[in-house]
């Protein structure tokens, strides 16, 4: 029993580093866009110049989700110890 306690400990240490570092990346990467937007019209230029910074922002929030769910795999199978080995 103690071992699927510790699996589901270490899951949700994973989940919530995620959910951590995603809302980080929506408040580093979306808060000025979204501040641009509120001032209207005269920031459209400087928003479509901020499109690249704001997909590599999704990008790297895609990138966490899916290392999530990989560990939530590797935690299943057992493998999340491995790495101690070396």
């Amino acid at each position: 029993m103690q071992n699927g306690t510790d699996k589901g400990k270490k899951k949700r240490a994973a989940a919530l580093a995620a959910v951590v570092v995603v809302v980080f990346l929506a408040l580093y990467f979306g808060a000025p866009a979204a501040a641009l937007r509120e001032l209207g019209e005269e920031t459209r230029p400087v928003l479509l110049m901020m499109l690249p910074v704001l997909l590599v922002g999704i990008a790297i929030a895609v990138g966490v989700v899916i290392v999530l769910f990989q560990r939530l795999r590797e935690i299943d199978k057992g493998e999340e110890d491995e790495a101690k080995k070396y």
